[in-house]
């Protein structure tokens, strides 16, 4: 499992829930303030990164996963779990997204991953269980993950959109 874009008191709940599902996968936990791991008992099977890893080896790390998991503080404005969740997409990983602004507009509930309320620790549980129970399911949301991620979710498709936004704005005045 992946996790990223975790808020200290996150992390504390990630890692509590990676030993209560007593799990031998390896779990990676990535925060963009490496100081939010000074406090934390970790698990033997979590490694922790911080936002300075290369790309590179980010992006190896988070292909290789079974799945992503972007559990991020309800409310805020934010654009690392908007990257994350479109990073596992193009990896072809399924996506489970705890956030109440913006996954929606991404993961297809059932289809690519899952979007559960920020918060709802029993839901996002639920689900990682799922997705480590049946690695399949897993591997076939990401493989749909994948195609939405390259047929709509490229930088040529937000620039269409962008320049199709701008016209439409242009033609209202």
């Amino acid at each position: 499992m992946f996790f990223r874009g975790l808020a200290d008191a996150i992390i504390k709940l990630a890692l509590t829930q990676c030993a209560i599902l007593g799990s031998p996968l390896l779990v990676i936990v990535s925060a963009a303030n490496p100081n939010v791991f000074t406090t934390l008992d970790i698990p033997e099977n979590v490694i922790l990164l911080s936002a300075r890893v290369p790309a590179e080896a980010f992006a190896r790390l988070m292909a290789a996963s079974s799945f992503v998991v972007v559990p991020v503080n309800p409310g805020l404005v934010r654009g690392a779990g908007e990257a994350t969740v479109v990073n596992a997409m193009w990896h072809g990983r399924a996506t489970i997204c705890a956030d109440d602004i913006c996954a929606f507009e991404y993961v297809q509930e059932a289809v690519t991953g899952y979007v559960t309320p920020p918060g709802e620790v029993a839901n996002l549980r639920e689900r990682i269980i799922e997705l480590r129970n049946d690695p399949e399911k897993a591997a076939a949301m990401g493989c749909a993950a994948r195609q939405i991620a390259v047929a709509d979710l490229t930088s040529e498709h937000f620039c269409r959109r962008l320049r199709a936004l701008g016209s439409i704005l242009a033609a209202s005045k």
